[in-house]
């Protein structure tokens, strides 16, 4: 059976809503700091070819990535963003941004460097190009090809 309705339970709780994952913005700099460290810990193999031997396998920097630190710490990046932003969590916008602005930071400095593969960093770092190679600024006309093999342009 269902609470009545109309009722005023709700007044007689002790708090509202879940508890918050972190009790305090140190907390969140620590778990950083552990997960920075793991990850600097376990490189990521990736294979090349070499002309003299082959493939060869090579080690490179893990980055650091904002989902990263949210699979680690047990978060969605929903939370973490609510942590950044949304009211409530005053205290810990600026070590949420400081985060993530770590992370974007070593990304970057990755891809540039040529450690990471540059054209997936900057699709993950919402950096691209949009320097029109092909029209020259004008709308390209479709091209109709029907079963007969005659190419037609609109």
């Amino acid at each position: 059976m269902g609470a009545p309705e109309n009722n005023n339970f709700y007044l007689y709780r002790s708090k509202h809503g879940r508890n918050k994952n972190f009790k305090t913005p140190e907390s969140v700099w620590q778990s950083f700091v552990e997960y920075v460290e793991l990850v600097s810990k376990e490189d990521i193999k990736r294979q090349e070819s070499h002309v003299k031997e082959g493939k060869i396998d090579i080690s490179v920097p893990r980055p650091f990535t904002k989902e990263g630190f949210c699979n680690f710490v047990n978060i969605t990046t929903q939370t973490f963003d609510n942590y950044k932003s949304k009211d409530g969590y005053n205290d810990f916008f600026d070590v949420f941004t400081r985060i993530e602005e770590i992370c974007f930071l070593q990304n970057y400095e990755l891809a540039i460097t040529g450690v990471h593969k540059d054209g997936l960093a900057a699709r993950k770092l919402g950096i691209r190009d949009k320097k029109d190679l092909t029209s020259d600024g004008k709308e390209i006309a479709p091209v109709i090809i029907d079963w007969n093999g005659t190419i037609e342009n609109e």
